[in-house]
């Protein structure tokens, strides 16, 4: 059997709205905010995940699977306990 790294990248989204002078001082205080912990972004700010598969031996990419929020098909008659086990049955299908 062979052996795979898989990366996974989990990209959190989230818009906030602040009143600024210009747009550097509203990137300033949201950026801030952010470091003084006011804005802590959650599960329900998920946007996107991405798989990147390498070959072990030389390091290789040798697949990218990417997963947008709005892409996985809920539809089918599966029980999900987490977005983990929804997006991992998703990534199942692809490889078929």
């Amino acid at each position: 059997m062979k052996e795979f790294n898989v990366t996974i990248i989990e990209t959190l989204k989230r818009t906030v709205t602040v009143e600024a002078e210009t747009a550097e001082d509203a990137k300033d205080m949201v950026d801030a905010a952010w470091h003084n912990s006011e804005y802590i972004l959650e599960a329900e700010d998920f946007d996107g995940v991405e798989f990147t598969v390498q070959n072990e031996k030389d390091g290789v990419e040798i697949e990218e699977i990417n997963v947008e929020d709005n892409s996985i098909d809920t539809s089918k008659d599966r029980p999900y306990d987490s977005l983990y086990d929804m997006y991992y049955d998703e990534f199942d299908d692809y490889e078929k």
